[in-house]
């Protein structure tokens, strides 16, 4: 909302709160955002942009299996037959500044420049059931960057984009072992870190006639930890009509491996893995989009091929511990469709579809030898095999029906559908032996729906439901081990159940 000719702001406060649906479930959440503006228009448009977010929340942990008892260490009750984790909980303090200053001065040039700022901290607490004992962990993320580019148009139907982007990381984690009453036992270790990455890139993209545009772009990409690469880029689009769009694009990718990644502090459950390497790949993307009845009716369909080497993937070891591994190889094929509707009589109907066929290259252990260093070495030995990806669902679809209103109503119903994901899993069967075991997550769908009405300009409710019909269904699997019997069982982590939210907002 401007307020002094070319000034204005935006402000926004919220307050989140729940119980959860199972113990040890709950959020309490409080934020604030603050955007400034100053805008001339096509010369010049400057924006200053901050939010901070304060939140704690518990981790429940996976669903102990049916049967499972209430287990105490002393008096403190460390799991349920709803959570396997009733003691530990984490904070995120969150906060952004982004200013940024664009515009184009004259037809044939324009600046885009972002400088930002994030700090985020997160600080964890938690108990492990087999002793008591536990862990209090504080991550500090300091993130310090800037990127720009400018736009340069030489002639008609052609562009020049030139750019560039520098980040610079300082990682820190201070972590504190705790005894099994829950007090400080005197150990403490801190790990810090820093790197930084630059990147600059050139654009360029020439329409030569109505029916096509070409486009190439190359990126030099400099990490401090693990070395430069070159990314190079290319793109057609051909319109044989004017409301027609075939897109092809092939690219290659690079992703370095986070701080987090590298140097978690390891625990009974968690390490870092600091002998990552990057993600290096190829990706290749066909899509065609067709426009009707005035937009009304628009359709795309698309194809996508990814090849990557050496991705980076968490999972756990015999003996339960997460760890992230670099995959020896990752395909994926698949197809996305999307049909938007509308509006007619102030109904929009948005459907969309994707279909992925995924592939890893993974190594199946057949046997896990911890030994006793440096005396006895550790003995890992395993074969490479290829399966199909963990944690990626062939299948997933999305509906969503919205109606607005001539008098402030806007209400959106929305379907969900996710098909069953495969859950590879090392077990021990007579140690150091092992096995892999293949886990199913069943497929799932969900109803949600949202209605929003505005009263008197400044004022708006809103009430928004989610799983409406109160679908079972798990996000994840992780291993839980029964205090009592010392039985391991892979078990879910239940994704959200029936839930309502209500706010009131007030816009001025």
């Amino acid at each position: 909302m401007f307020v002094i000719g070319d000034f204005g702001y935006y402000l926004t406060a919220g307050r989140t709160e729940t119980d959860g649906f199972r113990d040890n479930s709950w959020l309490h959440q409080n934020d604030v955002s603050l955007k400034l503006l100053f805008d001339k228009k096509e010369k010049i448009h400057v924006s200053l942009y901050g939010d901070y977010i304060d939140r704690s929340y518990g981790v429940p942990g996976v669903k102990p299996p049916v049967g499972a008892q209430d287990y105490y260490v002393g008096v403190e009750k460390f799991y349920n037959s709803e959570s396997s984790a009733l003691l530990d909980h984490s904070t995120d303090k969150d906060g952004h500044i982004v200013l940024n200053v664009k515009g184009k001065p004259i037809k044939w040039f324009g600046y885009d420049w972002k400088g930002y700022y994030t700090a985020l901290e997160n600080y964890n607490y938690a108990r492990y059931a087999f002793d008591g004992t536990g862990a209090e962990n504080w991550v500090k993320n300091r993130v310090l960057g800037t990127d720009g580019h400018l736009d340069i148009y030489p002639f008609e139907g052609a562009q020049l984009l030139l750019g560039f982007e520098y980040k610079d990381f300082n990682w820190k984690n201070q972590n504190y072992g705790l005894t099994a009453s829950g007090l400080s036992d005197g150990s403490d270790s801190t790990i810090d870190a820093h790197v930084f990455s630059q990147g600059y890139f050139m654009e360029a993209q020439y329409r030569p006639f109505k029916y096509g545009k070409v486009f190439a772009g190359f990126r030099h990409e400099i990490h401090s930890a693990f070395g430069s690469e070159n990314l190079p880029r290319v793109s057609v689009v051909i319109n044989p009509f004017e409301t027609t769009a075939l897109k092809i694009s092939h690219g290659k990718h690079f992703l370095a491996p986070t701080l987090n990644d590298l140097y978690w502090p390891a625990d009974p459950y968690t390490r870092g893995n600091p002998n990552l390497k990057p993600e290096n790949g190829w990706h290749t993307d066909v899509t065609v989009e067709q426009s009707l009845f005035k937009d009304k009716l628009f359709m795309t369909v698309s194809y996508f091929h990814w090849n990557v080497d050496d991705k980076i993937q968490w999972e756990p070891d015999s003996q339960g511990v997460w760890s992230p591994i670099n995959l020896a190889g990752y395909r994926a094929d698949g197809i996305e469709a999307g049909l938007k509707v509308g509006p007619f009589y102030g109904l929009s109907l948005g459907l969309s579809y994707t279909y992925t066929n995924a592939e890893e290259e993974n190594r199946d252990y057949i046997r896990q030898d911890y030994g006793w260093p440096p005396d006895i070495p550790p003995d890992f030995q395993y074969f490479m095999v290829k399966r199909r990806a963990t944690m990626t669902p062939q299948n997933q679809f999305k509906g969503n029906l919205t109606y607005q209103s001539h008098f402030g109503t806007t209400a959106t119903a929305t379907l969900r559908y996710v098909g069953h994901q495969i859950v590879y899993n090392t077990e021990t069967t007579a140690y150091p032996d092992t096995q892999t075991i293949n886990y199913t997550i069943g497929d799932y769908w969900t109803a949600d729906l949202k209605i929003e009405q505005r009263l008197f300009k400044h004022w708006v409710l809103s009430l928004s439901g989610y799983n409406l019909f109160d679908r079972e269904y798990d996000v994840r699997l992780q291993s839980f081990t029964d205090q009592t019997t010392f039985k391991n069982t892979m078990c879910g982590y239940p994704g959200r159940g029936r839930s309502v939210f209500g706010s009131v907002t007030y816009e001025f």
